[in-house]
């Protein structure tokens, strides 16, 4: 097949798996918007009923020119108020939908989906999710399939090309930028419950690991630094008792070699005749 065959291919497989995934919450967002519309259009024709009975007359003490005025205008009265009703449903079902789209594309596909789009995927396209998916710390979301959607229509696949060119020009491997592309390689087989508990293991083993291999850490610079405070604590024990001795030494020979030396007598000259 041609590039621009395998480009549409993907683009219609991406359009089919992300309709088939959307397709629960945008019936329940149309049935919500009907149910609202179909509410202010009762609410709306009760108020133009209620405002069609009501009369100004009760102002004719104050001027009656303001009384026939207000009648002339009441039916448009009414219909402002329906208008400024209708403002306001549209910006809040606006609001809910684009809240709603937007923790709708934070939602990650079963592992099923994802395998069976990967693999339908060619190599470009392949390419461009790879590209899309920055944070590969996390899932697939719907939001990264969306937005591998829109960069396949628009001239994703000819950059990453001149990038792979350049990249070649100079030397530098796919892998030593850390975001290789897959190159048509399958997803293998994994079960929903085999998914589901490689994606709980990290959560509930990394930090006990983690916190078992800080405290062993910790116990071994603890040990360090107790040998080190009785190894220096020995040494300054070992010299003052030196100097103890020395000077025990000193102080107790001293006499014994003053005692031990016979004294001197003086010498007398000795006068010759």
């Amino acid at each position: 097949m041609t590039p621009s065959a395998l480009k549409k291919k993907d683009i219609s497989l991406l359009n089919k798996t992300l309709f088939d995934l959307a397709k629960p919450r945008l019936i329940l967002r149309i049935l919500v918007v009907i149910i609202a519309c179909a509410l202010w259009f009762l609410v709306a024709q009760w108020l133009l009923k209620f405002g069609a009975r009501q009369d100004y007359a009760f102002l004719d003490q104050f001027n009656t020119q303001i009384v026939s005025f207000l009648n002339s205008i009441n039916k448009y009265i009414w219909w402002g108020v329906i208008l400024i009703g209708n403002l306001i449903l549209y910006f809040v079902l606006y609001s809910w939908i684009s809240n709603s789209i937007q923790r709708a594309g934070s939602i990650v596909p079963k592992p099923e989906v994802t395998r069976d789009l990967i693999n339908g995927l060619s190599s470009d396209g392949k390419n461009v999710l790879a590209w899309v998916w920055q944070d590969q710390r996390e899932p697939i979301t719907i939001r990264v399939l969306d937005q591998t959607r829109e960069q396949l229509k628009g001239d994703r696949v000819q950059r990453l090309a001149q990038v792979d060119q350049q990249r070649r020009l100079l030397g530098i491997t796919p892998s030593a930028i850390g975001n290789a592309p897959l190159q048509g390689k399958t997803i293998p087989v994994v079960s929903a419950k085999e998914a589901l508990q490689r994606s709980a293991s990290p959560e509930t083993e990394a930090p006990e690991q983690t916190k078992a291999r800080v405290d062993a850490l910790l116990a071994d610079v603890n040990l360090q630094l107790d040998a080190q405070q009785e190894e220096l604590g020995g040494r300054e024990l070992v010299g003052s008792e030196g100097l103890k001795s020395s000077a025990t030494h000193t102080l107790t020979d001293s006499p014994t070699q003053a005692a031990s030396e016979p004294a001197k007598s003086p010498e007398i000259p000795t006068l010759k005749p």
